[in-house]
């Protein structure tokens, strides 16, 4: 799993809500805040700082899995 502080972070506004368009065929897909794992993935925190996200994709059948991270800072 990546640092936070060895990614370059997207700058956006407390409370904005992450818009995700999963790929198709996919069996799961999750979005979490890694940084404050109770916090609803979807809506950035109101708190200023810098958090971590996670992506992760199953397909169906065993075909595999996929993890994406990304990081935004909240100002």
């Amino acid at each position: 799993m990546p640092r936070l502080e060895d990614m370059t972070p997207v700058i956006a506004t407390g409370g904005a809500v992450i818009k995700t368009t999963p790929p198709e065929g996919i069996n799961g897909f999750t979005l979490q805040n890694l940084t404050e794992p109770g916090n609803d993935g979807y809506t950035l925190p109101t708190t200023p700082g810098s958090y971590l996200y996670e992506i992760q994709c199953t397909w169906p059948l065993n075909q595999g899995r996929a993890n994406f991270y990304f990081a935004v800072t909240v100002e």
